[in-house]
């Protein structure tokens, strides 16, 4: 089983086979390939080198930093050795946890007198990436799938396998924008559709619909609670879900959930009018399925997303749309349902 499988069976994103990212297998075979490079180096002098891009690596594989994060750390004052904690500076700021395994292969390296210098990670990144592309090759790896990105990802997707929340590994990796988030999941391979949604879909007949987004606003009612979201790409949604379906998913600013619009509720004209819903978006046209009760149009939206409307709730007057013509959807909050499982 691959470590997102495992780590979340209901809310079932999935690594396809053909993932460019490091299996956990791979993960401690790379792992140990460094480990043996870099305690057989030859002459002193070499084993303080190789120790130098070791810790590196090391910060990289157990933190999940940058590399530019990982060159720009300071040992002595932004690590814990005791309690494991990392504090990463820059634009992403924030606190890592290290594992204790992580921590007892730095503090061999931190022990040695020459680590005392500022300047011991401060290395030139083109080196580093060098040296990860031919540990790579040792290890039996394609060199493609190690590098410092790559790692670092793969270290998101050991924590899914540990069964840490999506939420919490996206501020682990210091995920803040929603496009290095989405970057992200597509790297591993991730598929969007939680089992929920794709019945949803399934019993809709629809391809689309279905979105992962970031709860940016929650308004709380007597029987019912407004949620606002952005998806992975920045598309703004609103959902008034009824309380019961608001404790089910127990949303939370910040909270990444799946979001589905039903297609019987979404109206599509040519004209942009007043956006006077909730949601309101353009779109080109892409699909226009006709069937003999009824049919679906498909919207291409800026994000590239697909948004399929019942026919039936068409505003369009003669002639038919075009591939390619755009045309405007906008549905109520009611519209867009949410779901963390």
């Amino acid at each position: 089983m691959r470590p997102a499988e495992a780590a979340l069976p209901g809310f079932s994103l999935f690594l396809k086979e053909n993932s460019t990212a490091l299996a956990s297998g791979e993960l401690e075979a790379l792992t140990e390939a460094w480990a043996i490079w870099a305690s057989s180096a030859p002459t002193p002098l070499r084993s303080i080198a190789r120790a130098r891009a070791h810790l590196v690596f090391l910060l990289i594989r157990h933190g999940g930093l940058r590399l530019g994060e990982a060159l720009a750390i300071s040992p002595d004052g932004q690590l814990d050795l005791e309690s494991g904690l990392l504090e990463v500076a820059g634009d992403n700021a924030r606190r890592v946890f290290l594992s204790p395994g992580g921590v007892r292969s730095l503090r061999r390296i931190l022990t040695l007198p020459e680590a005392r210098d500022a300047n011991f990670n401060r290395l030139d990144p083109g080196f580093v990436r060098r040296t990860f592309y031919a540990l790579a090759k040792n290890a039996g790896l394609d060199s493609a799938r190690c590098g410092p990105r790559a790692l670092r990802y793969a270290r998101g997707l050991e924590l899914l396998g540990l069964h840490m929340p999506l939420n919490l590994v996206r501020e682990y990796l210091g995920l803040r924008a929603p496009g290095q988030f989405a970057a992200f999941l597509q790297f591993g391979g991730l598929q969007t559709g939680g089992k929920a949604l794709r019945e949803k879909q399934t019993s809709h007949g629809v391809r689309g619909n279905a979105f992962m987004a970031i709860v940016t606003d929650i308004e709380t009612g007597l029987k019912s609670a407004l949620v606002r979201l952005n998806t992975l790409s920045g598309l703004p949604l609103a959902s008034l879900c009824p309380m019961n379906e608001f404790i089910s998913a127990d949303p939370a600013p910040g909270q990444t959930l799946w979001t589905f619009i039903d297609p019987g509720m979404i109206f599509i004209s040519r004209h942009a009018g007043s956006p006077d819903f909730a949601n309101y978006f353009s779109g080109k046209l892409c699909s226009f399925r006709q069937d003999p009760v009824e049919g679906l149009l498909g919207l291409a939206l800026a994000d590239g997303a697909l948004l399929e409307a019942r026919i039936g709730n068409l505003e369009l007057p003669d002639p038919a749309p075009e591939n390619g013509e755009r045309l405007f959807a906008r549905f109520s909050a009611r519209a867009v349902a949410i779901c963390a499982n």
